[in-house]
C-alpha cells in the first residue's frame, strides 16, 4: 500500500504494473482516468486496472490523503 498526501490544488498522476484500488482517507479528491473523472467520497474506493494511468487531485482547501492498495497481477 502507498499513501499519497496532497496539498490543496496538487495533483499526482501515476500507474501501477498491477491492478490497484484507490481510496480517499481525508480531504476532497477528484479521480481521473481514461475511463472516468469524478469526485470520490471519503472511504470510497475505485479499482484501477494494471498499467492504466490515473490522477488524483486535491480540489479542497485542506490536505488530502489517498491510499493506493495494490492487488493481484493482471
Amino acid at each position: 500500500m502507498a499513501s499519497i498526501l496532497l496539498e490543496p490544488g496538487e495533483s499526482f498522476e501515476h500507474f501501477h504494473s498491477e491492478a490497484s484500488y484507490t481510496s480517499v482517507v481525508s480531504g476532497e479528491v477528484r479521480f481521473t482516468s481514461n475511463f472516468e473523472s469524478r469526485m470520490l467520497a471519503i472511504g470510497e474506493r475505485v479499482r484501477v486496472p494494471a498499467n492504466h494511468s490515473h490522477t488524483v487531485t486535491n480540489v479542497g482547501h485542506t490536505n488530502a490523503r489517498v491510499d493506493c492498495i495494490h492487488s493481484e497481477k493482471t
